[in-house]
Order: structure tokens, then sequence, then C-alpha cells
């Protein structure tokens, strides 16, 4: 992980380096998987809160993990506590998300989303238990090929559409809306795959084949196979 010097340091971390670059323009959208509350018609991005903390949990060989919390969290006059538990495991391309809100009253969803900034159509699959909503093209910072994708328990998943691409709050968004309750964390992993990485990301056809892939290996992964 490069946070601790990317852009402080002179370097301008939209030009490849060792260890990459920075290829997301995401404005005011939800990016690559950020979060929301909705409530009623309104979707309120989570990240103004009274309290913010981060938590190191582990770092090795096979997975890093952490959380980040955000205490009273403001969502139409009312107020959450939500803990985002990121994770990511060798070998592969996307991260894993588990999604804890407390003070819930059973009418809220959980939010998430892809940037559309360059590329406003989104595409759906199925596949072992996941739905999966993707996007591909050249929707890199250079203009590079770019396939993004949120994959999401079948019986966790609500809806999905596009925000407006102006105006106040979260836009520029493909937005997918996944199910909140006390109990247990809504789930969701976020997919990318960018044709400087791998060049089979040119092609639509290959990244769908990756998505594919990552389904069945979270459904084999939940089933504990």
């Amino acid at each position: 992980m490069v946070l601790d010097s990317a852009g402080i340091r002179g370097q301008d971390y939209h030009s490849m380096d060792s260890w990459g670059m920075d290829i997301l323009k995401v404005g005011n959208s939800l990016g690559a998987g950020a979060i929301g509350i909705c409530v009623g018609d309104e979707v309120s991005r989570v990240g103004e809160c009274e309290r913010g903390t981060y938590n190191f949990i582990t770092e090795g060989p096979v997975r890093a993990m952490f959380e980040l919390k955000y205490e009273g969290v403001p969502v139409s006059g009312r107020r959450y506590d939500v803990t985002h538990r990121i994770s990511i495991y060798a070998g592969d391309l996307f991260y894993r998300s588990k999604v804890f809100v407390d003070g819930l009253r059973g009418d809220e969803e959980l939010v998430t989303g892809i940037v559309n900034m360059e590329q406003k159509e989104s595409f759906d699959l199925e596949e072992s238990g996941y739905k999966i909503v993707a996007s591909h093209g050249n929707q890199a910072y250079l203009g590079e090929n770019l396939g993004m994708a949120v994959l999401i328990p079948d019986n966790q998943f609500i809806e999905t559409w596009k925000s407006s691409d102006e105006g106040d709050g979260i836009v520029e968004t493909h937005m997918i809306a996944l199910s909140l309750n006390k109990e247990n964390p809504s789930e969701y992993c976020f997919f990318s795959g960018w044709e400087y990485q791998d060049e089979g990301f040119k092609t639509r056809d290959y990244f769908e084949n990756q998505l594919i892939i990552a389904a069945k290996k979270m459904s084999d992964f939940n089933s504990g196979k």
C-alpha cells in the first residue's frame, strides 16, 4: 500500500510509478464501492459523522483487513453508527466489504456503486448466487479500458439505478441498493480489471469471464469449500 507516500513527495499520482497509478476520476460519485444509506427517496453518503476511527485488524501473506467506523452518521434527520470492514485476499482482483449499521428502524437500505463519469451504461450478470452490476470501457484516467463491478449476494440485492449526472449529493454513479438488518452485515465485493495490469481486460468478454470466476470463488468461500 502506498498511501503514506503517493502524491506527497513531488510525485504525480496520475503518472505510472512502481506501484501503479491513480486511474479513476470519481468526483462526487460513490467511486469504487463507497457507501451510503437510503431512507425513502434520500441517499446520504456515509462520511460526515460525529466521530470517525480507523482500526487495523490484520495484514499478512494471505489477507489484509481493516475497519472504518463512523459514529453519528446523519441521514434524514436520524443518526446511525456504521462499521465498514474491508478485506482483500492474495490473488483476488476484488476487495470484500461487510457493513454493520446500528440504529436501524427497518426502512433503510445500504447503497454502494460505481462511478459512471466516463461509462454511462452498465450491465448485469448472475452467477453462483450473486448478482453482478458492472461497467466496461475506456473509463480509466488516460482512456484505457477498465472494468468495474459490484458482486452482491442474491438474497441481499434489491435494485440498481443510475443517479443524476449533476446536482447536490451523490452524482454520476451506477447505484446499487442492498438490504440492511440488525442481525447480519450487508456484504458485497468490488472488482476491477485494468488493461495495463492484464491486457485481457481490453475486452468485455474477458472481463465477464473473470467476474464469473470471482462469483464462483465467493460462493465456494461462503459454503466452506
